[in-house]
């Protein structure tokens, strides 16, 4: 089958990278970072995503859930970790 536009080839791309994310966390023992997520689709695919991609297809994708961010916080900066797990049944 053709795509038969631009936009069809996204809606692949982003078919390709739920793909890799489900793959991603139904191997780990251990809840996946959303900076893990985004590292490894960018190793994995010539065209990599943006942080902000990664964390719409992790927060709307209806095989992960999160888990409770964590606040990493040091002497100059605070930052909120958002770890990831695939959903039972």
């Amino acid at each position: 089958m053709a795509l038969s536009c631009a936009g069809d080839g996204i809606m692949v791309k982003k078919i390709q990278y739920r793909n890799a994310i489900k793959e991603l966390l139904s191997q780990a023992d251990k809840p996946i970072s959303t900076r893990e997520v985004y590292t490894h689709l960018n190793d994995k695919f010539r065209w990599g995503v943006t942080m902000q991609v990664t964390a719409n297809l992790l927060s709307k994708n209806k095989h992960t859930e999160n888990i409770s961010p964590k606040c990493n916080t040091s002497e100059y900066s605070a930052r909120q970790t958002t770890y990831w797990v695939i959903k039972n049944g």
